[in-house]
């Protein structure tokens, strides 16, 4: 009569490697999944903390890039970037602290990667029906 190896917890060497294999990629699996819900943030998240309530929009602009991760990125040559703003709040989230500061401006961003990009804002013109020009 044949004994079963199952039974007496003898497994032969090329099951105990294919277990050894299977752990080893279901722990690294597990390991990535959960690093790429690590990284799920948004810029707007980020809080940035001024000196002062009235600065110049530079200023702004080098604090945000110095207290986060993102580099703001606009055309010298398109943009005015001599121009002094009075913002209601010294700590802010930094989408709140750019809507204040470029209200009135013609300026709008756009948060994209760990970068954020100012560009001249374009009244759109709506298309009535029936007019075409």
């Amino acid at each position: 009569m044949k004994k079963s190896l199952l039974i007496y917890g003898e497994y032969p060497k090329i099951v105990k490697k294919t277990f050894r294999v299977m752990k080893a990629a279901f722990f690294c699996m597990f390991v990535f999944v959960l690093h790429s819900f690590a990284f799920d943030s948004n810029a707007q998240d980020a809080v940035v903390e001024l000196r002062s309530e009235n600065l110049s929009i530079e200023e702004l602009f080098k604090e945000i890039e110095k207290q986060t991760d993102y580099l703001i990125v606009y055309s010298t040559s398109e943009i005015n970037s001599n121009f002094n703003v009075s913002l209601s709040k010294r700590k802010a989230v930094v989408a709140d602290l750019l809507n204040e500061a470029l209200k009135g401006q013609n300026l709008q961003y756009k948060f994209s990667d760990n970068y954020i990009v100012l560009r001249l804002g374009q009244a759109i013109e709506e298309k009535k029906p029936g007019k075409y020009t």
